[in-house]
C-alpha cells in the first residue's frame, strides 16, 4: 500500500482528502492520493489483488491491471464534465433510489433538502462521495471529532466501515449518478445502508460497542455486476479489514462481519471468502448453480446428517443456513398500488407470466437448470390450453397484474438464480406456489411461510389441481389475511418493513455467536415485538428434513466455538480446490484445439498467465469485447493510466471525457477544485481541444447488456 496509510494531524492527506481516525488511512475521491497527491486511486501500488493472485477481469489494462483504477478514470472525466455543464451537476435524484441526494448522510431526520446538505453537513459532496471536513470521516462524515451524540443502540449494534473510495463507493456513484443507476431490483443494498446510516437504535460510531460490522461493497455497481460473483473483491476486503483493521476483524476470524451481495447467485463461488462471515443475499439454494438441473440429486446430498454437514461445510452452497440470511429484492410495484381485498373471489387457480424457456425465452423447449426445471415442468403439463379447463393459466408472455390478483395462487418460480415473484406475490396479495426445491426464501427462517404459502416440487407437478384443490374459499381467505399481515416484510424503502426484519435477522446471527449483545439483551425479543410473527430467536423453516435441521444446529454451534477461538483447527476453511472431471483422450484432443483456437484469437492474453481455463475464457471474451468496441478509447486509456501519477489526472480526463465537449484547461480547474491542487502539470493540462465526443462505453455497454440479460431471467 502507499503513503495514504498512518494520517494524523501531524501527517496529514492530500488536500480534498480526510483521515480515517479508526483505521489511519486516507480516503477521498480519484487522482487525489499518492506521494504526488495525483494517483488514481488509494490501490495505485498493488499490481495484485488481495491473495497475490493475479487480476483475471480486466487483462487489457496492462500490468497496473487494477480494475478499480478505470472506474477511477471515469468517475473523474463524468465529475469534469458535470462540472462544466450545470444541468448535469444538478441532477442527483434517482427513480429508485428515493431520497437520494448523491451522497449519503442526507435524510429527512436531519433535515436534508439538497445535496449541499449531505454529508451530515460535516462534508462536501462530490459527485456521489462525501468530503468530509478536518476531524471528521466515514462514509457520511458523521463520526470523528465534533460528532453528534447518539444513545447506545438499544438492541444489535452495528458498526459501518470506511472503505477506500475507489473500492466501493466510486463505482456505486458512477453507476448511479451518470449510467442510470442501473436495474432498480439489485438496489436493496442502497436501501438497507441508507436507513441504517441514519438509524441509531442500530448504529453505533464506536467500534468498540458493536455486535456486527457491516462492509459496503455494492458488487453489484462494480465488475461483478449480477452475473458473476465478487470473489477478487471480497479477498481484497479481507486483506484490507485484517491490515487496516486487525482489532476487528481478526479478533473473531471476521464472523461477525457482514456483506451484502444482490448478484443474482447469491453467495455462490465466493470460495474461501464465503467461510466466516455472514452474507446477505436474495438467492437461499442449499447447493452449487450446477446442480440446479437436477433438484432430486441436490435433495440427496441432504440425506443423511453427516452427508448435510459435509455439504454446508464445504462452502460450495450459494447459501449456508447456519449463518448466512436471505431477504427479498427490492420490488417497485406499477401505478396501480392499491391493496386487494383478501375477501375478493378469485377466477383462476394458479396463474404464472412470464418466461419460461431461460434468457429471453430463447433457451431449449426442455426441462433445464434454468428456474430448477420447474417452469418448463409446471408449464409442458399444464401451459396454454392444458390448464384451462381447469383454470390454470400457465402462460409464455406477460399478464397484467390483475390477472395475478385474481388467482388463488400465483407460481413463484425461480430464474438463473433469484426471481423477483414472492416480493410481487406478497404485494398483489396472491398466494405465492413456492416451485423453487431446496431453496429458502426472504425471511423464511422467521416467517411462518406454512401459514400463507404452498410448496411444490418436481414430483408434485402430475397432481398440481388436485394439491390446489384441497383449499378451500375459507382457508384461501385466512391465508390471505397471513399474507396481508406480513405483507411490509416484502417491501423495502417508505412503508415497508424489510430493513426492520433485516436487523432483526442480524440479531439472531450476533446472539448465536455469544451469550448477549453489547446492551446486555441475550434475546432480540425487544425488536422482535415490534414486527409481525417475528420470533426473538429464528426458526428453521418446515421443510427443513432432520438431517439438515441436525447439520444446521450442529454447524452454529461450531460457529460459535470458532468465534471464541477463530484459531482452532476446526475453524479452518475447507480446501477449495475441486476434484477434475475425467474425460476421454478424443475429448481432450478436441478440448486442446479448442482453447488453442480460442487463444489465437486473443493475442493480448495468455492462457499461461490464468489457472483455469475458464478464468482464461472470461478473460479473453471481455478484452475482445472491449477492443470491439472501441479499440481506440481502449489503447489510449491503457496508456494514459500508466503515466497518469506524472502527467496528472486532469489531463486525462480532459483527454476522454466520456461526456464530450469539455476542453482540457476545464478539466484541469475541476481536478483542482477537488483538491489535489499540488500537481502544476495536472492543473494547467494540454493545449488540446477534446476530440473524445460521447463514447459508448461511457454508457455502459457490457453493463447494458448484462442488466437487459437480469430482465430477460426475471
Amino acid at each position: 500500500y502507499n503513503s495514504d496509510i498512518n494520517c494524523s494531524a501531524h501527517r496529514p492527506c492530500c488536500p480534498g482528502v480526510h483521515c480515517n481516525g479508526v483505521s489511519g488511512h486516507c480516503v477521498g475521491p480519484p487522482a487525489t492520493h499518492g506521494p504526488n497527491c495525483s494517483e488514481l486511486t488509494w490501490f495505485a501500488s498493488v499490481t495484485k489483488y488481495g491473495d497475490g493472485t493475479p487480476n483475471t477481469t480486466r487483462p487489457e489494462l496492462g500490468n497496473r491491471a487494477i480494475p478499480l483504477e478505470s472506474f477511477a478514470l471515469r468517475w473523474l472525466q463524468s465529475f469534469v464534465a458535470a462540472n462544466a455543464t450545470a444541468a448535469a451537476a444538478r441532477r442527483i435524484g434517482h427513480h429508485h433510489l428515493p431520497g437520494w441526494r448523491s451522497c449519503f448522510g442526507c435524510s429527512s431526520e436531519n433535515g436534508c433538502k439538497s445535496r449541499e446538505d449531505a454529508c451530515n453537513r460535516r462534508g462536501v459532496c462530490t459527485f456521489g462521495l462525501c468530503v468530509c471536513q478536518a476531524g471528521a470521516w466515514g462514509v457520511d462524515c458523521a463520526e470523528g471529532e465534533g460528532a453528534a451524540s447518539h444513545p447506545a443502540p438499544r438492541g444489535v449494534s452495528i458498526y459501518v466501515y470506511e472503505l477506500p473510495d475507489a473500492f466501493a463507493m466510486v463505482p456505486f456513484a458512477l453507476r448511479v449518478s451518470v449510467l442510470g443507476g442501473g436495474d432498480a431490483i439489485y438496489a436493496a443494498e442502497w436501501h438497507f445502508l441508507n436507513q441504517l446510516l441514519n438509524d441509531y437504535s442500530v448504529r453505533t460510531l464506536d467500534p468498540e460497542q458493536a455486535d456486527l460490522f457491516y462492509v459496503p461493497l455494492f458488487s453489484y455497481y462494480g465488475l461483478a455486476s449480477n452475473i458473476f460473483a465478487e470473489t477478487q473483491k471480497m479477498r481484497i476486503a479481507r486483506k484490507y479489514l485484517s491490515k487496516m483493521f486487525p482489532r476487528f476483524w481478526n479478533r473473531h476470524g471476521g464472523r461477525d462481519h457482514v456483506f451484502f451481495i444482490t448478484g443474482d447467485k447469491g453467495g455462490l463461488q465466493l470460495a474461501e471468502t464465503n467461510f466466516e462471515p455472514i452474507i446477505v443475499t436474495h438467492w437461499g439454494l442449499l447447493g452449487e448453480h450446477v446442480q440446479m438441473g437436477n433438484p432430486v440429486n441436490l435433495k440427496r446430498s441432504f440425506a443423511t446428517a453427516r452427508q448435510a454437514y459435509t455439504t454446508l461445510r464445504s462452502g460450495k452452497a450459494s447459501h449456508l443456513p447456519h449463518k448466512d440470511i436471505v431477504v427479498p429484492p427490492l420490488y417497485t410495484q406499477g401505478k396501480e398500488k392499491s391493496r386487494p381485498d383478501p375477501r375478493r373471489p378469485y377466477k383462476y387457480e394458479l396463474v404464472h407470466a412470464g418466461g419460461i424457456w431461460g434468457w429471453h425465452n430463447k433457451g431449449p423447449h426442455e426441462i433445464s437448470r434454468y428456474s430448477l426445471g420447474m417452469r418448463q415442468a409446471i408449464y409442458l403439463r399444464w401451459g396454454d390450453e392444458r390448464g384451462a379447463p381447469l383454470n390454470i393459466v400457465v402462460v409464455n408472455h406477460s399478464l397484467p397484474d390483475k390477472a395475478l390478483s385474481d388467482s388463488k395462487f400465483c407460481l413463484a418460480a425461480a430464474g438463473d438464480g433469484w426471481g423477483i415473484r414472492m416480493a410481487k406475490s406478497a404485494a398483489l396479495n396472491c398466494l405465492p406456489l413456492i416451485s423453487q426445491p431446496m431453496v429458502l426464501q426472504g425471511f423464511e427462517d422467521i416467517l411462518p411461510y406454512e401459514n400463507f404459502s404452498l410448496r411444490v416440487g418436481r414430483e408434485d407437478v402430475e397432481t398440481l389441481p388436485k394439491l390446489l384443490g384441497n383449499f378451500s374459499k375459507t382457508k384461501i381467505r385466512q391465508m390471505r389475511n397471513e399474507l396481508e399481515y406480513v405483507r411490509g416484510a416484502f417491501a423495502w424503502g417508505e412503508g415497508g418493513l424489510a430493513y426492520s426484519y433485516t436487523v432483526l435477522a442480524l440479531c439472531h446471527r450476533a446472539i448465536e455467536l455469544k451469550p448477549a449483545l453489547r446492551s446486555g439483551d441475550s434475546d432480540c425479543a425487544a425488536l422482535a415485538a415490534t414486527l409481525p410473527h417475528a420470533p426473538p430467536k429464528r426458526r428453521l423453516p418446515t421443510w427443513f428434513s432432520p438431517a439438515l435441521i441436525n447439520a444446521t444446529l450442529t454447524l452454529i454451534e461450531e460457529r460459535k466455538r470458532c468465534y471464541a477461538n477463530p484459531r482452532a483447527a476446526e475453524c479452518t476453511p475447507p480446501p477449495t480446490a475441486s476434484r477434475a472431471p475425467r474425460i476421454s483422450a478424443s475429448t481432450a484432443d478436441r478440448l486442446k484445439g479448442y482453447w488453442a483456437r480460442i487463444e489465437s484469437r486473443c493475442p493480448t492474453v495468455k492462457r499461461a498467465d490464468y489457472k483455469t481455463q475458464s478464468a482464461f475464457f472470461s478473460a479473453c471474451t471481455l478484452s475482445r469485447i472491449q477492443v470491439t468496441r472501441n479499440m481506440t478509447r481502449s489503447q489510449s486509456i491503457r496508456r494514459k493510466i500508466g503515466s497518469v501519477g506524472t502527467k496528472g489526472a486532469a489531463a486525462v480526463a480532459g483527454d476522454h471525457g466520456d461526456s464530450g465537449g469539455v476542453n482540457a484547461p476545464e478539466a484541469g480547474v475541476s481536478a483542482n477544485e477537488l483538491g489535489k491542487g499540488t500537481s502544476t502539470e495536472g492543473g494547467e493540462g494540454p493545449k488540446v481541444q477534446n476530440r473524445g465526443g460521447k463514447s459508448k462505453g461511457g454508457k455502459g455497454g457490457v453493463r447494458a447488456v448484462r442488466d437487459a440479460r437480469s430482465r430477460g431471467r426475471r
